[in-house]
């Protein structure tokens, strides 16, 4: 274990992190967060949007490997924190999806914040040992998403229905941060092979940091060259 990962706390509570996780699309309100003060000072610039890049980085080094059955409890936890944060579902979707009363989701739920809680303090402790190099650790997380997102997967995506679910968890940052979002993604584009989950976490936190400091953003996706190509311009 290096110095960074023995001086870096776990979250104080379960309550602490789900609170964290509930005000995921609201950099304004992470920035305030007492998990932000783990990871940079006060002062600092970027504290809610560095504080959501470590909760979506680190339930996406949660998923399992394609070895994994998906019928285990790995693969059980990072569908529900998927579902209910990074989509921003209801706790009676969620339920109903896992097939789950409201009682039993709430266990599973604590389990999955219990792991999801180790998670952040590896992910904040790699921040710990970067702050001297931001973009060192930008790239990281960079590299640690292309690794999820290139994972083989034989699910064809459909980029339009998956952009447009993104849209809407981020139109809310949107019109309180007064951006305009302009998505035009075409609906006759092919499907491509990709791994949905990790598509969608980047691109919401690509538009999530984006809506913060830009007035306009734009989405497209293009089909150039046999492949699709999905663009995000501020």
């Amino acid at each position: 274990m290096s110095n960074a990962e023995a001086a870096t706390p776990v979250p104080d509570s379960a309550d602490q992190l789900r609170d964290a996780l509930q005000h995921l699309y609201q950099p304004d309100v992470l920035a305030q967060h007492p998990l932000a003060d783990l990871l940079v000072l006060p002062a600092a610039p970027g504290r809610g949007q560095l504080l959501q890049t470590c909760l979506t980085t680190a339930i996406a080094k949660l998923q399992p490997g394609i070895d994994v059955p998906v019928q285990t409890s790995a693969w059980r936890d990072y569908q529900l924190l998927c579902w209910r944060y990074i989509e921003a579902q209801s706790s009676s979707e969620v339920a109903q999806r896992l097939g789950l009363s409201e009682r039993q989701l709430r266990r599973e739920q604590n389990r999955a914040l219990a792991r999801l809680a180790e998670s952040v303090r590896v992910t904040m402790a790699e921040a710990e040992a970067s702050a001297h190099d931001a973009p060192a650790w930008a790239d990281a997380l960079e590299a640690e998403m292309v690794r999820i997102g290139a994972a083989p997967t034989d699910v064809a995506v459909l980029i339009a229905p998956l952009v447009e679910r993104v849209h809407h968890l981020v139109a809310e940052l949107a019109t309180r941060c007064g951006a305009v979002l302009d998505v035009a993604v075409r609906h006759d584009l092919p499907p491509v092979r990709v791994n949905d989950a990790a598509l969608r976490q980047m691109l919401l936190s690509l538009l999530s940091c984006a809506i913060a400091h830009c007035p306009r953003v734009a989405v497209d996706a293009q089909h150039v060259d046999g492949a699709v190509r999905l663009l995000v311009r501020g």
